[in-house]
């Protein structure tokens, strides 16, 4: 991985691990690695950038679908029956029914972000992917939960930019991505408009991130590349890959100057495995710009 002054070098694959559905990376600074979700296989794993150690921790259960880390220590985890916490990799008490108890059999957690107050954002769409019945759930600090938004297809790209005031939201099924005014002390969303409609784009938006710039960074799951996009929501930079699933992408490294990129290798054919042996592989670029530190859950 090598930045060049405003030129990419180029993702790398830095783990060929086949994830089925490789998704919501997040960055920790105090371990110096990366961690993520296959989400159809309910494991949570984590790369050792120094040391290059790849460690899986598997959930019980048939997804999970987001996770964040806490301010406390250890993390939560989305799983089939709701919100649980994470110790030493050991799951513990549920925190939380998201998705609530009478959408578990038939929905799951797909998205998940930390706000500045440290609330958690957690996106919940059906498990088919064929109808609107999902939305977006905020849990705070005690663990109360409240429905923020609904009829959502496909959750994804939830992000805050540089000023907290804004929240950036996609459904993947409508290839639109909105942005929302955000009161950061209230947790509450207002004056919802389309940032960006990529319906002539390859792909469709998926997981997202910041910069310092305040330029958003979306995966185009089906597309096989990330673009970078202007405040105005105008493509800045296109950096393709080699694989066409790009489920989502963080910022991290010593400076958050590394974007690490999920991947994802599940429903491909053997012809389409074969053309992309790199699939469900974590990937990783050196970029010009850095992107901004995540919350963790107050929770």
């Amino acid at each position: 991985m090598t930045g060049c002054g405003g030129k990419d070098a180029g993702p790398e694959c830095i783990l060929s691990g086949g994830d089925f559905l490789g998704e919501v990376p997040v960055w920790d600074a105090d371990g110096n690695r990366v961690w993520w979700l296959d989400v159809s296989r309910a494991r949570l794993q984590s790369f050792d950038l120094a040391t290059g150690r790849h460690e899986v921790r598997q959930f019980p259960g048939r997804t999970a679908g987001g996770w964040a880390l806490r301010r406390a220590g250890g993390a939560v985890v989305a799983l089939d029956d709701g919100l649980h916490g994470v110790s030493s990799g050991a799951v513990g008490r549920l925190i939380a029914n998201v998705p609530p108890p009478d959408m578990q059999l038939s929905h799951r957690v797909n998205e998940a972000g930390v706000d500045c107050q440290g609330r958690l954002w957690l996106g919940v769409m059906d498990r088919t992917g064929r109808d609107s019945s999902g939305g977006l759930f905020r849990i705070d600090a005690d663990g109360s939960v409240s429905r923020i938004l609904e009829g959502i297809t496909t959750p994804n790209g939830l992000c805050f930019d540089p000023s907290d005031t804004v929240m950036y939201f996609s459904d993947s099924a409508l290839k639109v991505i909105w942005a929302f005014d955000f009161d950061a002390q209230e947790g509450v969303l207002t004056r919802r408009r389309v940032f960006c409609d990529l319906t002539a784009h390859p792909g469709m938006p998926d997981g997202a991130a910041v910069d310092i710039e305040g330029f958003l960074w979306v995966a185009c799951f089906g597309g096989g590349q990330i673009i970078r996009l202007d405040p105005g929501g105008r493509v800045n930079r296109t950096i393709s890959l080699p694989v066409t699933k790009v489920t989502s992408l963080t910022f991290g490294g010593p400076a958050l100057r590394t974007l690490f990129i999920t991947t994802a290798s599940g429903k491909l054919t053997a012809r389409q495995l074969a053309d992309q042996p790199l699939a469900g592989g974590l990937f990783a670029m050196d970029v010009d710009v850095a992107g901004l530190p995540q919350p963790k859950f107050a929770g």
